[in-house]
């Protein structure tokens, strides 16, 4: 009979295989659609490799966050990484209200949310 920690690695890993084909997957229907959009001429939209890149980010920080939570550990994690990671998301949420305002702003809001989160939970089991 499989451990239960072993059976944890097995769906943790079918699940970043799962996320990462749908992400190749996207970014080839992407890809293609550009392609064609660029032949007739048409202008590119370039906002939705901005999307793209905040999607990619975005699929690590709920792992991120249950490994923190179950262990109760924050052994390897900086607090310090965490809130320029979050200063970053922060200022791009910025941008998007007094720049070019468009619907990535959610993706900046959903990731920042989860990296704030993260920095919670790592802060309130940094001695463990």
């Amino acid at each position: 009979m499989l451990s239960s920690c072993l059976i944890q690695k097995v769906n943790q890993h079918v699940i970043y295989e799962y996320l990462f084909n749908l992400i190749i997957k996207k970014l080839y229907i992407m890809l293609d659609c550009l392609t064609k959009k660029q032949k007739r001429g048409e202008s590119m939209n370039p906002d939705i490799f901005e999307a793209m890149m905040l999607v990619c980010f975005g699929c690590a920080w709920p792992f991120s966050i249950y490994k923190t939570w179950k262990i109760k550990s924050s052994k390897g994690k900086s607090i310090l990484f965490l809130s320029v990671i979050l200063a970053g998301y922060i200022f791009g949420i910025l941008f998007e209200l007094f720049g070019e305002f468009n619907d990535v702003i959610y993706l900046y809001i959903l990731n920042a949310s989860m990296v704030a989160a993260d920095t919670l939970l790592t802060y309130r089991y940094r001695n463990t």
